[in-house]
C-alpha cells in the first residue's frame, strides 16, 4: 500500500511539473507576441517619433525575431530532453 502511494505521489509531482512547464512556455510565447515587441520598439526609439506604418513594421520585425528565439529555445530543450 505504501509503495502504491509513493508511486502516485511521484506521478502527481511529474504531472504538476509538466503542467508548470507548459504554463511557463505559454506565458513566454504570450509575452513575446503581445507585450515585448511594442516595449522594445518604444525603448529603442527613446521618445523619438516615427510614422504608424514604420512603427508597426518595426514591432512586427521584433515580434518575428522574438518568436524565432522562443522556437530555438524549444528545439534546444527538446534536444536536451531526448
Amino acid at each position: 500500500m505504501r509503495e502504491l502511494r509513493s508511486h502516485r505521489e511521484r506521478k502527481g509531482r511529474r504531472t504538476a511539473a509538466a503542467a508548470g512547464t507548459a504554463l511557463s512556455a505559454v506565458a513566454l510565447v504570450a509575452l513575446a507576441v503581445l507585450y515585448l515587441p511594442g516595449a522594445l520598439v518604444d525603448h529603442d526609439l527613446a521618445g523619438g517619433r516615427i510614422g504608424p506604418k514604420d512603427r508597426l513594421s518595426a514591432v512586427n520585425d521584433v515580434r518575428a525575431t522574438l518568436l524565432q528565439a522562443v522556437a530555438g529555445l524549444a528545439i534546444f530543450a527538446g534536444a536536451y530532453v531526448t
